[in-house]
């Protein structure tokens, strides 16, 4: 995965690469493999609401918010 405007970075499976709520100052590009987006509810439940896969970017709306 690619952090934009760095070097590659290299998650392993079941990293955490941000969290719901947090204020994001990086957007990523997914170079190989997958990454769940997951929301928690209040009850602290969670839940996969998506996928993302190569060429995928994620993070980008916490660089527009």
């Amino acid at each position: 995965m690619i952090e934009t405007g760095k070097s590659p970075k290299i998650f392993k499976p079941g990293d955490i690469i941000m969290r719901q709520g947090e204020v994001g100052r990086n957007a990523y590009i997914v170079e190989s493999g997958k990454v769940e987006i997951v929301i928690v509810s209040p009850s602290g439940e969670e839940r996969v609401i998506g996928t993302r896969g190569p060429s995928a970017m994620i993070g980008e709306m916490s660089l527009i918010d």
